[in-house]
């Protein structure tokens, strides 16, 4: 993709995908994507000229980055960013109200997730607005797998430690007297 017509780059088309903070290559956003995130004092800073990219690296501070330089962190945000953020809150859709906490409730009572086919069905109906809900500026469906996994993973530690610690006796037979 070339440089848009009156912007002069100051880096190869290489190396402005790549988050100046932590080299990490970033997903290409629109423009929407990262007005609708912004904090109303980084929305005032906007250069709409540039195409920005999303970092995704959760130790990095930056969340987008400009092709001629400008970024965003964090605190520019004006919502958590699931990629930065572990906190179990945090979305994992920002379309449906699916967040960490939700999944491993939902696994915890029933033993599976729902998350991935309700949000399929709503994206099949319509429903989904993640270009401009995501601040990754695509579906979550990803991140709901990923979550959903840890948050098997952790469940299953959880119960494995249980019966580590469980008293002496209570798995096993009693004998009979």
């Amino acid at each position: 993709m070339g440089v848009a017509p009156g912007v002069v780059s100051t880096s190869s088309d290489a190396d402005a995908a790549l988050c100046a903070s932590c080299g990490q290559k970033g997903r290409e956003v629109d423009v929407l994507t990262v007005k609708s995130m912004l904090t109303p004092s980084a929305l005032a800073t906007l250069d709409i000229s540039q195409r920005f990219r999303f970092c995704s690296h959760p130790a990095c501070k930056v969340v987008y980055f400009g092709h001629t330089g400008q970024q965003f962190l964090i605190e520019d945000m004006s919502i958590p960013v699931f990629q930065k953020d572990t906190r179990p809150s945090v979305p994992v859709c920002y379309c449906f109200g699916w967040t960490r906490a939700r999944i491993r409730e939902e696994l915890s009572s029933t033993g599976t997730s729902t998350a991935a086919a309700s949000i399929s069905a709503h994206i099949k109906a319509g429903r989904c607005a993640c270009e401009v809900n995501n601040p990754q500026g695509a579906c979550c469906l990803g991140n709901v797998a990923s979550s959903v996994k840890e948050a098997r993973q952790q469940l299953t530690h959880v119960s494995v430690n249980s019966a580590q610690t469980a008293p002496r006796g209570v798995f096993e037979a009693q004998e009979v007297h």
